[in-house]
Order: structure tokens, then sequence, then C-alpha cells
């Protein structure tokens, strides 16, 4: 069975999804937003992380806490037990399957893992300085958890596409049973089984690089229907990005390199800061419909395509304010860096 007849029988009982107005949708997620936030009162909600003037994250480690690599052989370690950076150095906290996607549909499918996780060899050889990881039709994983009761986390990542090619991160994601306790699960979640992926506590950040060479963020997340018991992925936000240079040509060819800084707090914001071919500006853009989570999760990196090469990964955590101080600072010496926004 070829990989799109795969997604084909995975997504079968999903069409009818397509069907929904998608502004009925995002009533409903913001209405999940507001009856979590209010159920989970002791969520730490905001913090006064400043994006706007980080610069690379290798350099703040003093203010940051990180994951600790010894860790990794005992059960369900957390991130926020940590005392150094993890990056794809430590090849032996990452584990990868396969994933799969279609892109040749203009449906939003639910993407497919195999849900079988090893070590993979590309990793070992990153170690050894011998080239990129390339991420084409392989989810990674991390190994360890991050506690979102506690903590947020900071990630840089480097990363090259070729036309028609996407990269997906998941700041949320594995959000069940295993990671998580019974007594203080949301039980009434659907998919929250051991080993389910997704379910609406799950985030999409997905970088695409298409035809006539535009580059697109998309923010999205998954979407309950209780009474089919299914999920959808679906997309609220996407935007163009742009390459900011000090010339007026840009440097587009069948490659574009991406500096992406992405914050998550665990609240109903993720955002991030990205670069398109060492342009001297960033785009700033921010995704708001998350339901706010306090609960453990692992985060996941995908990609598919004609080529996703991952060149640096960057993982920290930091201690959340205890504050309810303004979320917005984390943008407030910068502004949003484009006007074509299209929300869906």
């Amino acid at each position: 069975m070829s990989k799109t007849d795969i997604l084909d029988n995975y997504n079968e009982n999903n069409i009818h999804f397509n069907n929904l107005n998608t502004e009925d949708i995002f009533i409903r997620q913001k209405s999940e937003i507001e009856k979590t936030k209010l159920k989970n009162k002791k969520i730490k909600l905001k913090t006064t992380f400043d994006l706007s003037n980080q610069g690379d994250i290798t350099n703040n480690s003093h203010r940051i806490n990180n994951i600790n690599p010894s860790q990794t052989n005992n059960k369900n370690n957390n991130l926020d037990n940590s005392l150094k950076p993890i990056s794809l150095l430590d090849y032996n906290l990452f584990e990868c399957a396969d994933f799969y996607y279609n892109m040749d549909t203009e449906r939003e499918n639910l993407p497919k893992i195999d849900n079988i996780w090893i070590e993979n060899n590309q990793i070992k050889a990153y170690k050894n300085g011998q080239k990129p990881i390339e991420l084409r039709n392989i989810a990674l994983r991390t190994k360890n958890e991050i506690n979102y009761d506690k903590k947020g986390i900071e990630l840089q990542i480097d990363f090259t596409l070729k036309l028609n090619s996407q990269f997906w991160i998941f700041s949320r994601s594995f959000v069940n049973k295993d990671l998580n306790e019974s007594i203080v699960f949301d039980t009434e979640s659907i998919l929250n089984e051991s080993n389910d992926v997704f379910n609406k506590y799950a985030s999409v950040i997905k970088i695409t690089y298409e035809d006539f060479k535009r580059c697109f963020i998309n923010y999205g997340t998954f979407v309950e229907d209780k009474n089919n018991n299914l999920l959808i992925y679906k997309t609220f936000f996407k935007r163009q990005l742009i390459e900011y240079k000090t010339s007026e040509k840009n440097s587009f060819d069948d490659t574009c390199d991406f500096n992406l800084i992405l914050i998550d707090t665990g609240n109903e914001n993720i955002e991030t800061k990205i670069k398109l071919n060492n342009s001297e500006k960033e785009n700033l853009t921010k995704g708001n419909f998350y339901i706010p989570i306090n609960k453990k999760a692992r985060l996941l990196f995908c990609g598919v395509g004609e080529s996703v090469e991952i060149k640096k990964l960057f993982i920290n955590t930091f201690e959340k304010e205890d504050d309810d101080e303004n979320f917005n600072k984390i943008f407030s010496n910068e502004k949003k860096t484009c006007n074509c926004c299209i929300i869906f």
C-alpha cells in the first residue's frame, strides 16, 4: 500500500469535517479555552519573557533551566529537572518514526505517525559533524517531556526547505495518560490513551515553502467531535513570511533557509520569530487559540515534501512567572511584521 493510500484510508471518516463552518469551529475553540482556564485556576498562564530582544538562545543559559541528558534512564523524566540545553548533539534523547501527510490535497487531514519509535542513524551522523538531518517523512520526538504546569519552553531551530516542503513543530504532543497521572488528567477528552499523539491539547506550527517561491507559517490545532469520537486538524491562522533584505532583490532559490525561535508557556498563545535567508528583520507572529495546558507533553518535529534539513535545534526550559503580568511583553518592543494575514 502506498503512502497516499495510507493517508486516504486514515482520513476516510474525517472528510465530513470539511463542510463545517470555520467560524463556528473557532467560536467553539474559544469557548473551550475559557472553560479550561476557569477549570485550571492554578495554571501559570503568563510570562514576561521578552522574545523581541532575544538573540541566540545558546548565549542565555544563565537564566534558563534546561534538560539534563543524564536523566534519560529514569521513567517519566521531565525537562523541568534540567541543567543544560538539549540539542541534536544529544542524540540519545531523541527517537524517530515514519511520518505521512498528503500535501497534494486541499483538505486538512490528520497527519499519520506509525508510532514505532527507534533511534535514527542520521542523528548519530549529525553528532559526528557529517551532515544535517533530513527530516522528510520522519517524525522526531523527545524522549523526555516538559511539565507545562511549571515551565515554559524556548526553541531555536535552523532548517532548510526545498520547494514544496513543510516543517511541522508540535510543542504539545503525547498529552495522554502515559505522561499524566489519571487523577489530574482530563478524562473527558478523546484520544488520551497510552501512545495517543494528538488530541485537543496538541499544537501545530507549520512552515511551508510553496511554488512561486512563497513561504508561509500556519498556526493550527486539533478540534474534537465528541458525538462521532473524531478529531479534526484545523488551521486558524496563516501568514506569508517575508524575506527582509537591505536590497530590493530577494535571494529566493529552490531552497530557503530559516532561523526560528518559538516560545510556548502553556497558555492560549504561542509566538514565533523567524528570519529567512539571513534577513535583517524578523517575522513576528502569534497564534492565540490553544487550549491552556498544565500537563506534561513531549516535543515533536516532522517533515514532508521534497526536503527538510535540520541544521540546528536547541530546546531550553524556563521558570514561568508567578504573577499575571501582560503576556504581550514578549513582543512589546516590535510591531508585527506584515499586513498580509489570512485568517481561517
